[in-house]
């Protein structure tokens, strides 16, 4: 009985340390929409985090028809470093008209 009440100790105390080095969180995304292309900026502020961050982005734009464009990345940043990724549209009569970006990242 001891051996499996140390063993489910063992267990729960992996899962939860486990957990912890697993977490993504979400960073603040900004979005700039003009006709042509759809820009997103994600930052590691060295006010908030003092450490690399390892992010992957999604920025969407929506063209005058309601047709999605998305594009998809993963980017490494350094403290108080940003990066850009863009979306493109080069359709005759096609605009963008809304767009927006969201980076999800983790501790690297």
């Amino acid at each position: 009985m001891k051996k499996f009440l140390i063993a489910g100790f063992v267990l729960v105390a992996a899962f939860l340390g486990a957990q912890q080095d697993a977490s993504a969180f979400y960073v603040h995304a900004r979005a700039w929409v003009t006709p042509n292309q759809v820009q997103a900026e994600v930052c590691n502020s060295t006010y908030h985090y003092y450490r690399p961050l390892f992010c992957r982005v999604q920025v969407v734009g929506y063209t005058n028809s309601g047709f999605p464009i998305h594009a998809w990345g993963s980017m490494s940043l350094l403290p108080g470093a940003c990066q850009y990724a863009h979306v493109f549209v080069n359709q005759y009569g096609a605009y963008f008209v809304n767009g927006n970006a969201q980076a999800d990242c983790v501790w690297n």
